[in-house]
């Protein structure tokens, strides 16, 4: 997923166009901080200060995912700790890569 991204936001750039970038939140008050237009897909970013990261971190993107009719699945979860893993098919991130 993230070679994804990095692919499609250098496409991007390499027309000299910033990738589109938007915010969503539904009438239940779930809510996904950045949506990347990649032109291929759509992904769900979410951002947490945190060093540990709880499930409930996760709602906003697992609720996004299960719109009917969204094709998208996954997203990323940047946060403040150091971990990197996978959950619900979300991938967990430090704010910096190794």
């Amino acid at each position: 997923m993230g070679c994804e991204i990095s692919d499609g936001i250098k496409s991007l750039a390499g027309q000299r166009r910033d990738p589109p970038l938007y915010f969503w939140r539904d009438a239940t008050g779930h809510e996904v901080d950045v949506l990347i237009d990649t032109g291929g897909r759509v992904v769900p970013v979410e951002v947490k200060s945190g060093q540990t990261v709880a499930a409930d971190a996760l709602a906003g993107l697992l609720r996004w995912t299960s719109i009917p009719g969204n094709p998208n699945r996954g997203g990323i979860l940047v946060h403040g700790g150091t971990d990197t893993f996978d959950f619900k098919g979300v991938r967990v991130l430090p704010w910096f890569l190794r």
